[in-house]
């Protein structure tokens, strides 16, 4: 068969491009290619929309046919230059076909989608590593790979098929941003071994992960320098509001540092710290030389400062959405904070034994209001977490060694604590600060009683 010209579009660090490389490889063919300067917005240009009014990479040229979108370009080459390894790499028996296509277009829906999350993220500047729900989703992704291969010893079949080379050029790629763990994943782990064993992935894929890691690390870098110094953040480890807030900045990858003022010494009220902060409150933000108290608005300003695509989610901009998530907002500073203040304090500070018995009915009430809250959504202020959750559910974890929970009258609030204490950054800073707090008022508590 005649070949014509065939030109590949391509960014040299591209998964998807990559893979249909391998693919131009195995098949023998003579493939040129042209490398879009994706940080000079080349692929935003009239002349490449031309070509792809989607803008992505990579885009083949056969002759005078124009096709985009990796898998059908993978599809496409090896139906037309396949050969004797048509059937091999895209069997034509129905059932494992439609595998095959089932697992490429997971790749193309869910695992590239994921990984393109963190590449946005980097080249827009707004993070400087992956996020917490970043390496969340690509773990996610990890987990399905490894489902797929319970049933075979690669992803759609049990030889390698068009599948492996579309998916294993995603996760070899993504591995920049979290290494597949071999216990959690152990199928994915061996099957990711195997395929870097293969001739293909070390002469076309391993190159493109280093050119990628190679860039991907010196943005991150960049973006790191552009921040300049990290915002500060003085805090407690056991303030429901500060772990809050350490909570959202760990959510955007955002780094603070932190400074931890010694309340045993009233530092929280000395003249330095009151020009920070007048309320001589925790916590208080300093970014630069703009200084903000209250965790609520801080958390409201490092989302629209700093936040990126988790901005949309996390505090949504729909006039009506915002306004649910600032109601609940409000209500945790303004009514379940400060019922819980009015024991914290005097028990730390003044030596009171106990709660009384209208401080246990005040947060039995404010719980009441919570649950009706609760009884709307599946989270507290929307069907999905907001910065709402983070910050009541700090303030309730810490109500709870005041006034324990009834989680048969209250069964929607226990629904929505149970859900929210899961998430990984809520085990790793907001149940450590709750525990902290919960020690302190049993400590203070005790010797108060002495």
């Amino acid at each position: 068969m005649s070949v014509s010209r065939l030109l590949l579009h391509r960014a040299p660090g591209s998964p998807p491009a990559r893979a249909a490389m391998m693919l131009s490889d195995m098949l023998g063919l003579q493939m040129e290619y042209n490398d879009v300067k994706f940080l000079q917005l080349e692929h935003k240009s009239p002349e490449f929309k031309k070509l792809n009014p989607m803008g992505t990479v990579p885009v083949l040229q056969d002759g005078d046919f124009i096709i985009s979108e990796s898998h059908a370009i993978m599809k496409y080459l090896l139906s037309k230059y396949g050969g004797d390894k048509r059937e091999l790499l895209y069997p034509s028996d129905v059932r494992t076909r439609a595998v095959v296509d089932q697992c490429m277009f997971f790749n193309a829906g869910v695992f590239f989608a994921a990984f393109m999350s963190v590449g946005r993220a980097t080249f827009t500047g707004s993070i400087y590593a992956p996020t917490a729900q970043h390496i969340e989703e690509i773990e996610s992704s990890y987990s399905v790979v490894d489902a797929y291969l319970q049933a075979r010893a690669y992803v759609a079949a049990d030889r390698l098929t068009l599948a492996d080379l579309a998916v294993g050029a995603t996760a070899s790629t993504a591995q920049t941003f979290i290494k597949t763990d071999v216990d959690k994943f152990p199928r994915c782990a061996d099957w990711l071994s195997r395929l870097h064993e293969e001739e293909v992935f070390k002469t076309v894929m391993a190159p493109g992960v280093a050119y990628f890691a190679k860039v991907i690390n010196k943005i991150w870098q960049h973006n790191n320098n552009t921040v300049g110094m990290s915002p500060i953040l003085y805090k407690l480890a056991a303030s429901p509001p500060a772990c809050a807030v350490r909570m959202v900045a760990h959510i955007i990858g955002l780094k603070l540092d932190y400074k931890e003022p010694d309340i045993s010494k009233m530092e929280h009220k000395s003249p330095d710290y009151l020009k920070l902060n007048p309320l001589g409150t925790i916590p208080v933000l300093v970014d630069d030389d703009f200084i903000l108290a209250d965790s609520h608005a801080i958390m409201i300003y490092l989302l629209s400062k700093y936040g990126g695509e988790h901005s949309e989610r996390l505090y949504p901009s729909d006039v009506r959405r915002r306004a649910v998530v600032n109601q609940v907002m409000f209500f945790d500073t303004g009514i379940l904070f400060v019922r819980i203040k009015v024991v914290a304090l005097p028990t730390i500070m003044e030596g009171m034994k106990a709660p009384t018995q209208k401080h246990l009915n005040d947060l039995e009430e404010a719980y009441g209001m919570v649950e009706a809250y609760a009884s709307k959504y599946k989270y507290i202020a929307a069907d999905h977490l907001t910065i709402a959750d983070l910050s009541l559910a700090m303030t309730m974890g810490a109500a709870q060694v005041i006034h324990k929970l009834d989680h048969k009258k209250f069964p929607n609030t226990w629904n929505w604590l149970s859900l929210v204490e899961k998430e990984p950054y809520f085990i790793q800073i907001g149940l450590p600060g709750i525990a902290k707090f919960n020690t302190a008022m049993q400590y203070y508590t005790a010797r108060n009683n002495q």
